[in-house]
């Protein structure tokens, strides 16, 4: 049997804690975990790993998340999305399709916004 997955689930408003998850539980598996501790649907979770956004699908060893890492978690809101959309698909930036806006927990526990993030587009900073 492989060795569980300890990670730290740090999300905006709620005290960091950790959840144990198999090396192969996907992201989604994770946002379900992670409901123990913060009172976000899953549904609405947007996970970050070293500066990427993580979608539901993958799995968490293939991200190269490990034993110790940090996922963030935030809030997705449906009508935020849907207005930067319409404003992205109007423009010729370098970002196309629908782009977010997220808070998550910064340094020192500091609610940090990120603003306009596209799908796959990386997290630089937290």
């Amino acid at each position: 049997m492989a060795e569980l997955c300890k990670v730290r689930i740090r999300a905006a408003g709620s005290p960091d804690f950790d959840i144990e998850l198999e090396p192969t539980a996907t992201v989604l598996d994770a946002k379900i975990a992670a409901t123990a501790g913060c009172d976000i649907d899953p549904q609405f979770m947007i996970i970050i790993c070293k500066g990427r956004v993580l979608k539901d699908e993958e799995v968490l060893s293939n991200c190269s998340v490990r034993s110790g890492d940090a996922l963030h978690v935030a809030r997705g809101s449906p009508l935020a999305v849907a207005a930067p959309a319409a404003a992205a698909a109007s423009s010729s930036g370098p970002t196309s399709g629908p782009t977010i806006g997220i808070t998550v927990k910064g340094p020192g526990g500091v609610d940090v916004e990120l603003q306009a993030l596209g799908a796959n587009e990386p997290v630089e900073r937290l």
